[in-house]
């Protein structure tokens, strides 16, 4: 006899706001030629944390084009980050366990990318940081981390039709086994 598994409680947002979500906020700083980001948690903060839906305006982002909403299913996205310059930095975590009785797990999610690339040193760029970490032992899951500096040739990465000045990566998705 299968037995279904149940998906943590709001991990794909559908409850319209951040419950069992960890936001944070700080700044990024350039130390010994690494860049560094410095968050502490904090409630969901307006322009910096944003629940998207369906009513959200406009429905396009407006340097990629692509829709704010993910298109592959759901009613709600979520939105890091804003148009200020100066170093911000925003934050989610979510904390699940993998039950030991399953052979197989998967976790899919999609996630799209926009950042200026105001040609800093590297250490001084903005970034896009996903990690995933086993709590227990503290490890990385390296292969599912991904590091993305804003420079002009990402592989993945285009440049705004509306500003050169920006990159943008459309809806995208990435498994975590």
């Amino acid at each position: 006899m299968a037995f279904g598994q149940t998906c943590p409680p709001n991990i794909d947002f559908e409850t319209g706001d951040f419950s069992s979500w960890e936001c944070s906020i700080g700044t990024t700083t350039a130390a010994n030629g690494k860049n560094q980001i410095n968050l502490t948690p904090s409630p969901p903060t307006k322009s910096r944390h944003e629940i998207l839906t369906t009513a959200s305006m406009p429905t396009l982002d407006k340097y990629g084009r692509f829709p704010r909403l993910c298109p592959y299913g759901g009613k709600y996205s979520v939105q890091l980050g804003n148009d200020v310059t100066g170093a911000q930095a925003e934050g989610l975590s979510y904390t699940f366990i993998v039950p030991t009785t399953v052979d197989t797990f998967t976790f899919t999610y999609y996630y799209a990318v926009v950042f200026e690339d105001p040609g800093h040193d590297h250490s001084e760029q903005p970034r896009f940081y996903f990690t995933a970490y086993d709590v227990l032992t503290g490890e990385v899951i390296n292969c599912a981390s991904y590091d993305y500096v804003a420079t002009g040739s990402i592989p993945g990465f285009e440049k705004s039709p509306t500003n050169p000045g920006v990159l943008f990566k459309k809806w995208s998705p990435t498994s975590l086994q």
